[in-house]
């Protein structure tokens, strides 16, 4: 006969380990499923991502991607357009105090470069000149989406180009007459 109190102490020294595999084989899903959405592979991302969420229930990374792949299956999105490929990249933490939206872009373009281990290097045309400053403090988004926060807090309006992101100054109303 089995004690019951034997049990739940190798219960509890074999828990731990097996929380850690899990979350290692979530690690190894989500990894593969990020590739496939890169690629452009949406059913196969699709089950990648639900594998590491079945793995890891709390894994808020999976979670996202998979909204993505969500989205860019329902709008057959392809992984080529400039616009998708950022949408595809996470960006863990944004913090700007009162930063110039050149400093923004360049803080922007470092992290899709790294997240990407170098595989997209994005580049900013910035028309006109802005004096507007960005504070910002952001986690796990889409580098698209930040992007467009540091547009919209700085008045400036984005366009995809298939090399490069353009950022133009919103055309200012016209004045409105005196009644």
């Amino acid at each position: 006969m089995k004690h019951p109190l034997l049990s739940l102490t190798v219960g509890l020294i074999l828990a731990p380990s097996l929380l850690y595999s899990d979350r290692e084989k979530s690690t190894t899903a989500l990894s593969q499923g990020k590739k496939a959405y890169q690629s452009g592979e949406y059913r196969e991302a699709r089950a990648y991502l639900l594998k590491a969420i079945k793995e890891d229930p709390a894994n808020k990374r999976a979670q996202e991607y998979l909204r993505h792949v969500q989205v860019a299956a329902k709008h057959d999105i392809k992984p080529t357009h400039l616009e998708a490929r950022l949408g595809s990249v996470t960006v863990r933490q944004v913090k700007f105090e009162q930063l110039s939206v050149d400093k923004a872009l360049a803080f922007l373009k470092v992290k899709v470069t790294e997240s990407t281990s170098g595989q997209l290097r994005t580049n900013f045309i910035l028309k006109g000149k802005s004096e507007a400053t960005i504070t910002l403090d952001l986690g796990d988004l889409p580098a698209s989406e930040v992007l467009r926060y540091i547009a919209e807090l700085s008045g400036y309006q984005l366009s995809y180009d298939p090399h490069a992101v353009v950022l133009t100054p919103k055309a200012m109303s016209a004045p409105k007459a005196n009644l």
